[in-house]
């Protein structure tokens, strides 16, 4: 009997040995779990000139801009036609009298300076008409973007055109869903100039 009982003290010891690890096992485990999990944090980016480039409403701004473009495209072509008068005056010398030629160089350099501060007014007045547009825009795409972030619950939205951002990740970057309900919100707005809400 003595030896039975001496057998089951040893059995009895392996099974608490082994509980034991177990029990070491686990506590082990649950060590490096987090006891809470914390909110995962949604960080996205957006290319701005991106959406206000290829929006409907960039698209539109553009076409408007068109006729002050082909105005200074002629005025670039006139002046250039001009240049060229002046250069074939030049390799005639005797085809008219001096003083109508010079008559006519100087006509001809008159117009090419006018042609010259009219291209400098219309390009100032084009860029400064651009930024603005621009500008808007930003403003608006800048509008919906927040709204984009309160509705999906992003935690913070940074431009992918920062210089400072050095790496992005494709999948994090929402500049087509951007694009796509800045397109919405501006083929549905009802009056001019109304702006997505804060």
């Amino acid at each position: 009997m003595a030896g039975g009982f001496a057998r089951l003290g040893k059995a009895l010891f392996a099974s608490a040995a082994i509980v034991l690890t177990l029990l070491i096992a686990l506590a082990a485990v649950e060590a490096k779990q987090p006891q809470s999990v914390e909110p995962r944090q949604v960080i996205v980016t957006q290319d701005p000139s991106l959406v206000v480039g290829y929006s409907i409403a960039g698209k539109a701004a553009r076409m408007k801009f068109r006729p002050k473009m082909e105005e200074a495209k002629e005025l670039l072509d006139e002046r250039a036609r001009l240049s060229e008068s002046l250069d074939e005056l030049d390799k005639m010398p005797d085809a008219l009298p001096e003083k109508e030629k010079e008559a006519k160089r100087q006509s001809l350099e008159e117009r090419r300076t006018e042609l010259r501060s009219l291209l400098r007014e219309a390009k100032k007045d084009l860029e400064e008409k651009e930024d603005e547009v621009r500008r808007n825009l930003a403003e608006e795409v800048t509008l919906v973007t927040v709204q984009m972030a309160r509705q999906k619950g992003y935690d913070l939205v940074l431009t992918s055109t920062i210089p400072r951002t050095l790496y992005v990740t494709p999948s994090s970057d929402i500049s087509a869903e951007v694009l796509e309900a800045y397109d919405a919100w501006w083929l549905g707005k009802n009056t001019p100039g109304e702006k997505p809400t804060k």
